[in-house]
């Protein structure tokens, strides 16, 4: 089983899987589902009791609507916003802000013409957001934000799930888990053969995601996966936390340009040798592989090579964003790092 030949300059290769392995479109249904329910309920910011069998019975059309038939998380993706939370964050500022609650194609054509990027995004979306919140902290990471956050890993991971992923008390609902509903954006067997075929070749393999611990393994055991991509060589935002490492609050988290880096070294890969910049010889034998642009410009800090996978091969205009920010390659699959097992 051969290899691309472009990986013969590369000894690692550290996965983002969210779009490359895992679909993350039951994250991105949280993060709607979320903003529905904090418009909506009146323990939120609306004046309905709701029935929450009803809302995840009607995620698709919750998500469909607020999204503009997904072409919100595009135009966000080219602002520099890719993380769910932000962009439930964005859109819960901008119909709160704005006061638009019928007309979501308002809120796309909002961001489509809008001059900024992150973190100024950041900060215009709450200035919208205080301006009907005065007496709250707005900000990206303050009091909205955590609840939030908070009613995202609620729907993520359901009544039953919530307190033993989380370990904090969570009243039910009547939610279920979310994340029961994700999926892989390849055929198992595809996935596995191809991985299989990297490691033959010697790649060391890392997986790198600013998820929880919790949500990468619960969705890796679910597809077997967990064999190959270990505690060991898995880091995740709960690793980068306990190493003592503080992200800009302002800067997009989806993924940080250590968790890559850790991701290529180990575990052994501190702060310290981090800030210091060390380890460039092997950052320049790593291949970062992700759909995300936000890792672009983490690979770019790094001195690391990029494969960009596109979600939607039939995009074009996504394949033109990616050269334009010059990634080293654009891959239709994850599969075409060895491509006659596609």
């Amino acid at each position: 089983m051969q290899t691309a030949k472009f990986l013969k300059k590369y000894d690692r290769l550290v996965i983002e899987p969210d779009g490359v392995i895992t679909s993350d479109c039951h994250f991105i249904t949280c993060a709607m589902l979320s903003v529905y329910e904090m418009c909506n309920s009146k323990d939120y910011f609306g004046k309905t009791v709701l029935d929450y069998t009803s809302v995840y019975n009607n995620q698709k059309q919750i998500t469909d609507l607020f999204l503009s038939s997904g072409k919100l998380p595009v135009v966000l993706s080219e602002l520099g916003v890719d993380y769910p939370i932000d962009i439930a964050y964005i859109l819960l500022c901008a119909i709160l802000g704005i006061g638009e609650r019928r007309d979501f194609s308002n809120i796309y054509n909002y961001f489509r013409y809008i001059d900024l990027h992150t973190p100024d995004i950041f900060d215009h979306c709450a200035t919208l957001l205080g301006r009907v919140l005065p007496d709250k902290d707005c900000k990206r990471g303050g009091e909205v934000w955590l609840t939030l956050k908070r009613c995202y890993y609620e729907w993520l991971y359901g009544d039953e799930l919530y307190e033993m992923y989380t370990e904090e008390p969570f009243a039910g609902k009547g939610k279920p888990p979310v994340i029961l509903q994700d999926s892989l954006c390849q055929p198992i067997i595809s996935i596995r053969d191809t991985l299989s075929a990297l490691l033959t070749a010697g790649k060391k393999i890392s997986l790198c995601t600013l998820r929880t611990r919790p949500e990468v393994e619960v969705s890796f055991r679910r597809f077997k996966l967990d064999n190959i991509f270990s505690h060991e060589n898995t880091v995740t935002v709960d690793d980068i936390t306990e190493a003592g490492h503080k992200p800009n609050i302002n800067s997009p988290l989806d993924p940080d340009p250590y968790a890559f880096a850790r991701g290529a070294v180990g575990t052994s890969f501190s702060e310290t040798a981090y800030e210091a910049g060390e380890y460039d010889e092997l950052f320049s034998r790593t291949l970062i592989v992700s759909s995300s642009p936000t890792s672009l410009f983490a690979s770019q800090a790094l001195g690391a090579g990029f494969a960009a996978v596109i979600r939607d091969p039939l995009d074009k205009s996504l394949k033109d964003m990616f050269r334009q920010f010059e990634a080293d390659y654009v891959l239709d699959s994850f599969l075409d790092l060895v491509p006659h097992h596609k």
